[in-house]
């Protein structure tokens, strides 16, 4: 088989490309903003980078690919959009500017497979509407698969719906608004245009059962990790408190809320949890956390 990943940023596409590759079955790894030698663009913004920033475009390569296996559609909307998210604190410039650039990318996407005849094209979620509906249309012999790295979005508006009634608070719906100011039938659309899913848990394989898909075209394939470590394992004192960790954004989303809600109800002799990462001090369980 011959089959193209496309991802327009990143996640976890370069695993999924390396095992395409491995299998001898990737044509081609499809993206917007990547660390090619070719790249003038890329070149020139690593040169204006700081330290931090640096390192996250030298991660932007797939060592187990071959440059000419690599195509980049849309690399400076790319870019522009990695610095709406960094300027535009409102994210209004950014959500206005982004399904345009992604539609781009999309059709760019849908066309090069096409003229490449090849049998499968792996989207990701929220970035596959104008590809998926195109292949459809014009290629329908090319399957059209879905990674879904998230809950589906109207899963997702659904809970958070009930979240609002089950708090008595708004801060679930306004940290994902655009849920509720762009319309869902974007996100609709790319699901039953798809022939197949990867899911990467039960909850998001429900996610999509609650958008009828049937059971069958969902493969749930777990995210993988690295069992092997240097780190020695200390004895647990069961005497001492066990220290939970969680790092991330600490949102609805990410469901600090329901986390709140269950380390509460323990005893703080014997649990005491640390969160690190992104916050609004204005959500009003900031304060539980601080």
């Amino acid at each position: 088989m011959k089959i193209i990943v496309a991802h327009p940023g990143k996640q976890h596409s370069y695993r999924l490309a390396s095992a395409m590759q491995k299998a001898g079955m990737l044509h081609s790894y499809v993206t917007e903003i990547y660390d090619k030698k070719s790249s003038l663009m890329m070149k020139f913004v690593k040169k204006i980078l700081s330290k931090s920033n640096l390192k996250r475009a030298n991660a932007h390569y797939n060592p187990d690919l071959k440059e000419s296996q690599v195509v980049q559609f849309c690399e400076f909307g790319g870019f522009l959009e990695l610095l709406l998210i960094r300027l535009d604190k409102s994210m209004k410039l950014y959500r206005f500017f982004s399904p345009y650039n992604t539609d781009r990318f999309g059709l760019k996407l849908a066309k090069y497979a096409i003229k490449n005849d090849v049998d499968m094209v792996i989207g990701y979620d929220a970035d596959c509407t104008t590809c998926f509906k195109y292949l459809k249309e014009h290629a329908p012999y090319i399957k059209r698969v879905l990674d879904v790295s998230i809950a589906a979005r109207p899963y997702m508006k659904d809970l958070f719906q009930k979240e609002v009634r089950r708090s008595g608070f708004n801060y679930a719906k306004d940290e994902n608004l655009y849920l509720w100011q762009r319309s869902l039938e974007r996100y609709y659309s790319e699901i039953r245009d798809a022939d197949y899913f990867l899911a990467a848990s039960d909850f998001v394989r429900d996610s999509l059962l609650y958008c009828g898909v049937e059971n069958n075209r969902i493969l749930k394939v777990p995210y993988g990790a690295n069992t092997s470590s240097d780190i020695p394992i200390k004895e647990v004192d069961p005497t001492t408190p066990l220290k939970i960790q969680f790092v991330g954004q600490t949102n609805a989303r990410k469901g600090i809320p329901l986390l709140l809600d269950c380390i509460s109800s323990m005893d703080p002799n014997r649990f005491q949890l640390t969160v690190t990462g992104g916050y609004n001090p204005q959500s009003p369980y900031i304060g539980i956390v601080v």
